[in-house]
């Protein structure tokens, strides 16, 4: 209850105060689940739904929309954004670090449109990383598997008096999973990775760092392909090339108790290149906020945004997009203010604006109240309003998706739409954070969301093309915004210190989804594909057990309802981790995933291989010195 956090109101505040769908993993709940990547971790997170593709590829969401190319969900690290704006989604096999490094990962599920701006329509997922101060020595990790190998080294030291330190470099190795039918997927993958930070203190108010990251990937994939000669669509193996790199600046200065700004300012390269398209994108971004006392018990926070992209794109008959390049620019203000009614309730009310090259400007208003009924009971509400404005792929994609070749050639494609407008929620939200007894914390929140303007796709009137050649039919639909939805649900957690030595975490999420069309549309399928794309129901029991001062046992069970528009049956997980703490520089992890199913699947995705999660076991030793 008294973790801190930032994401809600984006300075420091104990979680009992938070006024939104928070839940926030330690690095204490990272380092005992045993598991090896960020998306791995946020399984343990209620109302988040995590699906592993195949060895390198996830599909992660809030509140439903679940899918590869998920774009409703806003992802930061250290304050740096990790989407692509080629689809307003995050390349979750891209998005690692050393996973002792981080400190926690706070996760709002719902809308945080206000503070953090479009995408960040059905949640946020802010990742921070340790202080410098805390990794201080020397480190190396390595993990070897049924499922793949890595190692890593950290080393952090004293700059002077006013700073420290640290550097680290990763490699890993996943190896390929099978399908169904027992054959070898064509999915293994390699990655190095490195990267160093620096924090310094100048002086007692001000707080710098200065950090960045470089990374190389080469991932297997077996990828759709399509042309008008044979043989036509068919699918073939590929390799993903991955690198990017990025560098970071956050200047903090404490005004006083209660009043601070912060300078954030990035620079982000990233480049992908497979048999389907070759995207070079920079970003270029920076961040002003300014936190201030107003009277003697209310408070404003402010800030001003630019950002600024520029992307370099090769085609393929595959997927094409017009223009090839393109920049972009995001202008945004906001401020919020929190307002002590009296000395049990306070209200928080703001605003986001933003200006797009697609949409043009969106506002993203929300009011919040906190209500403390008695010491360590809270209630809170919210009703808020948040965008997804357009993005590469709903504006200037052709996406050729299956051919006929023959005398009568026949194409099939999916075209943007230039006039795509922002996909928009409204959201109602009410939760219980509190601690029912010393040993007890629950967290319950419920929430009912509107969507306008959905993505739909329009039949276009048959048509014959001759560019390119050779001269064909054409058979293609035109994204539009003629779906709209409602959904419902409620997400319960709890945590029981059942003794000094052991704490068993457990969690509930249900959730309904109803799409419909509007009257103007003609897209017959995509609303019930949204409808039946909701897993219902998840539950997770996790039990952390401290056997000695040396030995811990850890358990984790997750399960999950079906997934009707996939065909893929619901499915239950059970980890398990044995740690020893062999001396005060060594710790040794036996780590069995997935112990009582040899594999199933648990998502599909019709460009790349449809593999199945296998179990894994494996083996961790840390040494420090």
């Amino acid at each position: 209850m008294n973790i801190e956090v930032t994401s809600a109101s984006k300075h420091a505040e104990p979680l009992s105060q938070a006024s939104a769908a928070l839940y926030v993993l330690t690095q204490d709940d990272i380092r005992r689940s045993g598991v090896q990547s960020i998306p791995e971790a946020l399984r343990m997170v209620p109302g988040l739904h995590v699906a592993q593709i195949d060895a390198n590829n996830w599909a992660v969401s809030a509140r439903g929309f679940n899918d590869r190319f998920s774009n409703k969900l806003l992802v930061l690290m250290d304050g740096r954004t990790l989407y692509t704006p080629i689809f307003s989604g995050v390349y979750w096999n891209v998005q690692d670090t050393i996973m002792d490094d981080i400190e926690r990962i706070e996760v709002i599920r719902g809308s945080g449109g206000t503070l953090w701006g479009s995408n960040a329509v059905n949640g946020v997922i802010n990742i921070i990383t340790k202080r410098v101060s805390d990794t201080q020595g020397a480190q190396i990790v390595t993990t070897a598997s049924t499922s793949g190998e890595s190692i890593s080294f950290r080393y952090g030291d004293q700059i002077s008096n006013k700073g420290h330190y640290r550097i680290y470099a990763k490699g890993l190795s996943r190896d390929a999973f099978k399908t169904s039918a027992d054959n070898n997927s064509h999915d293994s993958a390699e990655m190095q990775r490195g990267g160093f930070r620096i924090d310094i203190n100048p002086t007692h108010r001000d707080d710098i760092t200065l950090q960045g990251d470089l990374y190389n990937e080469d991932d297997d994939q077996t990828v759709g392909v399509t042309s008008l000669t044979p043989p036509s669509s068919s699918f073939v193996d590929d390799t993903v090339e991955n690198d990017g790199s990025n560098i970071l600046l956050r200047w903090t200065r404490q005004l006083d108790s209660n009043s601070e700004w912060r300078l954030l300012a990035y620079i982000d390269k990233t480049h992908r290149k497979d048999n389907s398209l070759d995207a070079e994108i920079d970003t270029y971004d920076i961040d002003f906020q300014h936190r201030l006392p107003v009277g003697n018990s209310h408070e404003v926070t402010w800030g001003l945004g630019y950002r600024y992209i520029k992307d370099k794109l090769k085609n393929s008959f595959t997927v094409a997009f017009t223009p090839e390049n393109r920049e972009q620019k995001i202008v945004s203000a906001f401020i919020q203010g929190k307002f002590n009614v009296n000395e049990n309730i306070s209200l928080t009310l703001g605003s986001k604006y933003e200006h797009n090259d697609y949409s043009g400007d969106e506002f993203q208003p929300s009011a919040r109240v906190l209500w403390n009924l008695v010491k360590n009971h809270n209630l809170w509400a919210a009703i808020s309003r948040a965008v997804r404005s357009p993005s590469r792929a709903h504006n200037d994609l052709r996406l050729n998706v299956s051919a006929s070749p023959g005398m009568f050639p026949t194409l099939v494609s999916i075209l943007g739409n230039e006039d795509f407008d922002s996909e928009d929620l409204t959201s109602i939200e009410f939760g219980y954070r509190g601690q029912p007894t010393d040993n007890i914390t629950l967290d319950i929140a419920t929430f009912y969301n509107r969507y306008n303007n959905l993505l739909s796709n329009e039949p276009n009137p048959f048509s014959f093309e001759i560019n390119p050649a050779p001269l064909h039919a054409l058979i293609s639909t035109t994204n539009g915004n003629a779906i709209n939805a409602e959904s419902y649900g409620i997400e319960i957690s709890s945590s029981w210190q059942a003794s000094s030595d052991w704490r068993i975490h457990a969690a509930y999420s249900w959730l309904n989804l109803d799409a419909s069309t509007d009257s103007s549309s003609t897209d017959t399928t995509s609303a019930q594909r949204l409808e039946d794309s909701v897993s219902q129901n998840q539950l997770q029991l996790r039990s952390q057990h401290t056997i000695s001062s040396d030995i811990e046992f850890d358990t984790n069970i997750y399960y999950t309802s079906r997934l009707k528009e996939q065909n893929i049956p619901a499915y239950t997980r059970v980890d398990l981790r044995l740690g020893w703490l062999f001396n005060k520089n060594i710790d040794i992890d036996v780590i069995a995933q997935n112990i009582f199913d040899d594999r199933h699947p648990e998502f599909t995705a019709l460009d790349i291989s449809n593999s199945e999660i296998p179990r894994n076991l494996g083996a961790r030793i840390k040494i420090k010195w």
